[in-house]
């Protein structure tokens, strides 16, 4: 019996901004639904929390918006660049961080799934594709994202029961 699951495949460039420094453990790219609030209002970032966060700029000032920055996915931002506060802040807490982007509040909104690369500093949007995917390749999908092998034989005992 087949399932569908969404995917997404990378479309074309939206913005570019400076490319982030990253943790080597840190994957550079993301793919996500964005959420565009203001800094002066942080409740408008409430439900960013594995979303990418898409802000104009905050500084060590905004305690509030870098506690909530710190549950988002991501982060993309108008202004900044690799040196800056929430550039330091996203490589800190893992995630990745387009800055510079000098438009990103105005181009994207609230609910729009987009790529984010912060090694190239750019900003892609999202194609999604919906994929048919059998029992047996979702076994397989998950035993791989969790590190573990299967073996030909149980793959083999796994075809015969399914």
């Amino acid at each position: 019996m087949a399932e569908k699951v969404k995917k997404y495949k990378k479309g074309k460039e939206i913005l570019a901004g400076v490319p982030t420094r990253r943790r080597k453990e840190t994957p550079p790219e993301v793919v996500a639904e964005v959420v565009v609030g203001r800094r002066e209002d942080p409740s408008t970032y409430s439900n960013v929390k594995s979303k990418i966060m898409v802000i104009t700029r905050y500084t060590p000032a905004d305690k509030e918006i870098e506690k909530l920055a710190a549950t988002s996915a991501g982060l993309i931002a108008d202004t900044g660049g690799a040196g800056c506060h929430h550039a330091i802040m996203a490589k800190e807490q893992g995630i990745p961080c387009v800055s510079g982007t000098m438009k990103a509040t105005k181009v994207l909104k609230t609910g729009d799934t987009v790529f984010i690369n912060s090694d190239e500093g750019k900003v892609y949007e999202a194609i999604e594709v919906v994929e048919e995917e059998t029992t047996l390749e979702k076994i397989k999908r998950i035993a791989a994202e969790k590190g573990v092998t299967l073996t030909p034989e149980l793959i083999k005992k796994l075809e015969e029961q399914l």
